[in-house]
């Protein structure tokens, strides 16, 4: 996560996901940006792909409206439209990392069979 791993100067975190991307990018695990976590994932992201240079206190009001955060959903909706990175989204769900259900029923009872 930001802020919580040093890389050398001629190294940076390589990412497989979009969603590996935001989270290393919230390290509160919030599940949303601030302004300045975002400002960090856009810092990031003109590494990963060569981006024109983007107004960040526009490009903030743009995925951001009137929130005052940026969820991933609002990322990966900017990001598709205006950033070519070329990583899959990364909430592909697979045998492995599929977990049990946590829904109880009545709350109190068995969990649910899914």
């Amino acid at each position: 996560r930001m802020g919580l791993v040093l890389f050398p100067e001629d190294q940076s975190p390589e990412f497989e996901s979009m969603w590996q991307l935001f989270r290393f990018h919230d390290p509160d695990e919030s599940g949303h940006l601030s302004k300045d976590e975002f400002a960090m994932l856009l810092k990031q992201s003109r590494k990963l792909v060569p981006t024109p240079t983007l107004d960040e206190p526009e490009v903030w009001k743009d995925v951001s409206g009137d929130h005052g955060y940026v969820s991933f959903r609002m990322f990966t909706a900017w990001a598709s439209k205006h950033l070519e990175l070329d990583l899959p989204l990364g909430l592909e769900s697979s045998d492995a990392s599929s977990r049990p259900c946590r829904f109880r029923l009545g709350g109190d009872g068995d969990r649910c069979s899914c």
